[in-house]
């Protein structure tokens, strides 16, 4: 029987405390999205220690969101960066997601900052650029609503990166590096009660921008197609 190189998912944070009633945590939702069986992946907690494995022993990687920032130059940030840039010799499928969307672009020469916009959360609209037609994640996907929450965004793209969406607040909101590597600022994964906790988190930064949070919590709602992104991204990997 041939064996299965895993589908590692680089955990770089953890779900709000606010979220303690929820069942799982950011992997469990991701794996949840890729409708695998959970023995497809293996988990690597960076943020904790956990050592990264040989690039030669896997076949895709999902990297989590988290409340660190890339900017604070941690030990652990900076050893997946130097990890990722290694991985990108292979053909493997790579996914980072808000957090890890961040590290992606700040590992191939972007520039990763607070947005001078301010903090963006909630249930918002992304609209696709032309390049998106042409993506193996997002060909045939139409501007669609998705879930976000960052306060940092990649103010600018590696340098040979292609844009695939943009959002009112964020211009970088999505993109693709080489063929194989993607970047969403967005949570595929999040459903609207999750994403709401994360407007809640944001509180005093709405309010101080001068935002109804009654307003913005009923703004949140499912995300359909959003949802479909994680799903894409397993139908490209070969086991």
């Amino acid at each position: 029987m041939k064996s299965r190189q895993a589908i590692l998912i680089i955990k770089a944070g953890t779900k709000l405390s606010s979220l303690a009633d929820t069942a799982g945590d950011f992997e469990q939702w991701i794996i949840s999205a890729m409708h695998r069986p959970t023995e497809d992946f293996s988990i690597i907690s960076v943020a904790t220690g956990d050592v990264l494995p040989d690039p030669a022993s896997i076949s895709a990687v999902v990297i989590t969101g988290s409340t660190a920032m890339v900017t604070d130059s941690s030990a652990w940030v900076d050893s997946t960066v130097t990890w990722l840039r290694q991985l990108a010799d292979t053909a493997v499928p790579v996914l980072g997601i808000c957090f890890g969307h961040q590290l992606l672009a700040h590992t191939f020469g972007g520039d990763v900052l607070d947005n001078p916009q301010g903090v963006e959360v909630g249930t918002v609209d992304m609209y696709l650029t032309d390049a998106a037609a042409n993506d193996a994640l997002f060909a045939d996907m139409q501007n669609m609503k998705v879930q976000t929450s960052h306060r940092q965004a990649v103010m600018q793209l590696p340098a040979t990166a292609i844009r695939l969406a943009s959002t009112a607040m964020d211009k970088n909101h999505a993109f693709r590096y080489r063929d194989n590597i993607w970047g969403v600022q967005f949570h595929p994964e999040f459903n609207a009660a999750i994403t709401c906790k994360y407007i809640e988190y944001y509180r005093q930064d709405l309010l101080q921008a001068g935002l109804d949070m009654t307003q913005k919590i009923q703004a949140c709602h499912e995300t359909v197609a959003a949802n479909k992104i994680l799903q894409r991204f397993s139908g490209l990997i070969g086991i």
